[in-house]
């Protein structure tokens, strides 16, 4: 599962699901304009986006193919994030959900996945895949939700892969 512009690096990389967060297609952030740009003429299998299937349609605008879409509201996404920690979280957006990498790997344990292999996720601002200084929320929450995962966030090298089998730590 990729997140938002994570498989931008890899040019012929076709990732079997992307997450894309609604804010990636709408917002006016320079790095989310970035994603978008980068994201034209690129393809997934399936598309899971966090959004309204109000909004859904939007998705199209952004130049991404794929084979299949799927919408997941804000609500369920605090849901799979709550029921993967064990955390209440303080709403569904900005800085008081964890971020789309760490509510990938809760979806993937919340459907039951026994192992998770990920790789990107750092304590540190901005985004791998859009050079330059963007701020980036959720720090304080993606900490207290890796914890909860048996994860210590300061071990974590955004350059390498880790598998994690689930409930070891």
């Amino acid at each position: 599962m990729a997140v938002n512009g994570s498989f931008l690096p890899w040019p012929t990389l076709v990732p079997d699901v992307v997450l894309l967060n609604g804010h990636t297609v709408v917002s006016d952030n320079p790095a989310q304009q970035m994603t978008r740009s980068l994201m034209r003429g690129r393809h997934a299998t399936h598309v899971l986006a966090i959004a309204d299937m109000a909004s859904l349609d939007a998705f199209a605008t952004i130049g991404l193919g794929w084979d299949s879409i799927e919408a997941m509201d804000r609500a369920a996404r605090q849901r799979a994030c709550e029921q993967a920690t064990g955390l209440r979280f303080r709403g569904d957006r900005g800085d008081r959900i964890p971020s789309s990498g760490v509510t990938a790997l809760c979806i993937a344990i919340d459907a039951g996945a026994t192992g998770v292999t990920f790789s990107g996720i750092s304590m540190e601002g901005g985004y791998s895949y859009a050079p330059g200084d963007h701020a980036r929320k959720h720090i304080d929450v993606d900490r207290r939700a890796l914890q909860a995962l048996g994860l210590n966030p300061d071990q974590l090298d955004p350059t390498l892969i880790r598998q994690v089998p689930i409930g070891t730590g």
